[in-house]
């Protein structure tokens, strides 16, 4: 006596909820992401490190390359320990100062132009991985179990409560069959969780 569209969607939900079950989130992009966060942080220490050893050469050129860097890098000195999105809004702010007109001879002179052309791709490249993994997450976003089960809830007592109060108004020993199977399963439930 109760709709067949009413189990048609206790079914649907009940599909849903059990593609809930141990599913993961791992995403493909996170492997990548690491792999990039590492070369990144590598990188950029490598080019603090790199002028603050230049620091103190004998030669006066790169000495002076060096103290000129070096008064620009400070403030980044750490930077790999930040959160990733913190880390990257860093690398950023490292990149628009060493890229700056100024700073192109000093590079020259120390030969880190090719490490900094290799972090800004690898900056890049994590900012691009990083939106594809967002972008694959919302994509796979599904509604959570509670509310599944809240809607699954109040289906399965509407159906119940038609199937029972057909039973008083108009007894059938197809609503009695029905209802005691509805009772043996709940009864096998009760019994696996107490167990």
């Amino acid at each position: 006596h109760y709709e067949e569209a009413d189990v048609n969607r206790l079914r649907q939900l009940h599909t849903q909820l059990q593609n809930n079950v141990a599913r993961t989130t791992a995403c493909p992009e996170t492997i990548k992401l690491q792999a990039l966060d590492v070369e990144r942080s590598t990188l950029g220490q490598y080019i603090i490190t790199s002028v603050r050893n230049s620091l103190s050469l004998p030669l006066a050129e790169k000495a002076a390359a060096a103290t000129a860097l070096y008064t620009v890098l400070k403030p980044y000195v750490g930077f790999y320990n930040q959160p990733a999105p913190q880390k990257t809004a860093t690398i950023e702010g490292m990149l628009i100062d060493l890229n700056q007109e100024s700073m192109q001879t000093y590079i020259t002179a120390l030969g880190l132009g090719n490490y900094i052309e290799s972090l800004t791709l690898k900056n890049a490249q994590y900012k691009v991985t990083l939106e594809q993994r967002t972008a694959a997450r919302n994509a796979n976003k599904t509604v959570d179990s509670a509310t599944l089960r809240q809607e699954m809830d109040a289906l399965y007592k509407y159906i119940t409560t038609v199937a029972f109060a057909h039973n008083v108004l108009t007894p059938s020993d197809e609503i009695d069959a029905y209802i005691l199977t509805i009772n043996a399963i709940l009864s096998e439930a009760n019994a696996s969780y107490n167990q």
